[in-house]
């Protein structure tokens, strides 16, 4: 239980510290405006970003809270959908073919995700 934990608290620090660094976000920034030529495409990617490192904090905030056995699989849901953020994140300096499909592998995940808390809230 105790390893659930810290795995729970390293998520939740690393989602905070990446949303808060105003180097990697900048960076993120510029490089989605020239990955994605619309207004619109490097619109979504922004709020990708924002959205992803908001919910790993503030999901893994949340099982931390509610400690129970019954919500282990969230908590590598979380990680892992952190995971594909940052090699996405990496990706989007250096992109290579498959780029848009891990994009929207990204926000098909981040919807389950959402969907998936929802429904654990409303139970």
């Amino acid at each position: 239980m105790v390893q659930f934990f810290c795995t729970l608290f390293k998520v939740c620090i690393e989602a905070r510290r990446e949303r808060f660094n105003e180097t990697k976000r900048k960076e993120y920034e510029e490089a989605a405006r020239k990955a994605f030529p619309s207004k619109a495409g490097t619109g979504i990617a922004i709020v990708l970003r924002k959205t992803v490192l908001y919910l790993a904090e503030n999901c893994t905030a949340w099982l931390y809270l509610h400690r129970s056995d019954r919500h282990r699989h969230l908590k590598s849901t979380v990680s892992q959908i952190l995971r594909s953020f940052l090699e996405l994140q990496e990706e989007l300096l250096h992109p290579r073919p498959g780029f848009n499909i891990r994009v929207e592998n990204l926000r098909r995940d981040m919807n389950n995700l959402i969907t998936m808390f929802c429904q654990l809230v409303k139970n």
